[in-house]
């Protein structure tokens, strides 16, 4: 993206003050408008295919999810009294056990 800006400021007639760092990236690596758009294609079709594979695995990933939920929430309590077992032992004058 940097590489087309800095492009697209040069044809415009315009110099930015980063195009001597990627003059050698300009000079091996020149874009054009189809190299753009070749690129765009691949980067769509990986994309679609990111998103069938994803819908594939949610079968797997649903259930998953799922238990991990349900013993998350089993764990709450445990966690809320090691906390506040914690907090007892560090502030052992504000609670008085009586």
């Amino acid at each position: 993206m940097f590489l087309a800006t800095i492009n697209a400021l040069k044809s415009l007639g315009g110099v930015s003050r980063y195009e001597g760092v990627f003059s050698y990236a300009l000079n091996d690596y020149p874009l054009t408008v189809d190299s753009l758009r070749n690129n765009y294609k691949k980067v769509k079709r990986k994309v679609l295919f990111t998103y069938f594979v994803s819908i594939l695995m949610l079968p797997i990933i649903i259930p998953f999810a799922l238990v991990k939920m349900v013993i998350s929430i089993i764990k709450i309590p445990f966690e809320m009294s090691r906390g506040l077992k914690a907090v007892k032992k560090h502030y052992p004058d504000e609670f008085n056990d009586k």
